[in-house]
């Protein structure tokens, strides 16, 4: 008899635990298994990280490496720097034959082939040159260019040049060499016009070493030339203009 009052209690208990909020149901689910026989569960955190939190902080990482990686061309350092030298036929190193910096380069008397490299080996620049006595009006007559610590600049045929420092000025022509949008001109949408001429030239645009965001043939229409077009520059691209004299920039 006292048996089965005890089991009655027990039930009794149950029901009263399992009317209740919690913390009540956990013991109310104890006791209930108890009776049954079977062994109390616990319950569990799963406190393993989200596949797809980490894999979000990965790819986070990835994307922040990557844009560190980029090697953006940078000639700041170059601005309104420079010695004034006067070079013959032959190779010349920049730290020990030239000042770094930023320079006109104007051929003697004869025409000359100028070539610039960079301490990679690779050519930043290049161009044919017109001198006073020969070919007037063939080629450019002048050229800008930026000489780094490393660089190298060959000068061919028989007349050497003069290398001059180029102070950076407001300007609206573009001659042969290279300019940078921020430094010479103001980022911005211009109208690009190309004098009349029978020959070709290229206006390429870069901002990242080794790498050319447009390159544009200008010049005459009977090599694939255009003499008009609009076009958008940014802070920091590295405009090239080979092979014309100059252009004409028109800011909208």
């Amino acid at each position: 008899m006292m048996k089965y009052r005890f089991i009655s209690l027990l039930f009794l208990s149950t029901l009263i635990l399992s009317a209740c909020s919690n913390p009540f149901d956990q013991l109310a689910d104890e006791i209930n298994s108890w009776i049954s026989g079977d062994e109390p569960t616990e319950k569990t955190t799963n406190d393993e990280p989200d596949d797809n939190s980490t894999q979000d902080t990965s790819s986070s990482e990835t994307e922040t490496s990557t844009n560190e990686d980029i090697d953006y061309i940078d000639y700041s350092h170059l601005m309104n720097e420079g010695a004034a030298v006067s070079l013959d036929k032959g190779t010349h190193s920049v730290g020990s034959d030239i000042e770094p910096g930023r320079y006109k380069v104007i051929p003697h008397e004869e025409t000359s082939s100028i070539s610039v490299e960079n301490a990679e080996g690779r050519i930043v620049a290049g161009e044919t040159l017109s001198g006073i006595n020969n070919h007037e009006g063939q080629y450019p007559d002048s050229l800008v260019v930026f000489l780094d610590e490393g660089y190298t600049l060959e000068t061919q045929h028989d007349s050497g040049v003069e290398l001059e420092p180029y102070e950076t000025s407001d300007i609206d022509v573009l001659t042969t060499g290279l300019w940078v949008v921020g430094e010479d001109i103001p980022e911005g949408v211009y109208d690009i016009n190309v004098p009349n001429t029978d020959k070709y030239g290229s206006l390429s645009v870069s901002n990242v070493v080794d790498y050319e965001k447009m390159q544009i043939i200008i010049g005459s229409e009977q090599y694939g030339g255009t003499s008009e077009f609009t076009i958008s520059f940014d802070d920091g691209d590295v405009l090239n203009l080979r092979y014309l004299p100059n252009i004409e920039l028109v800011k909208r």
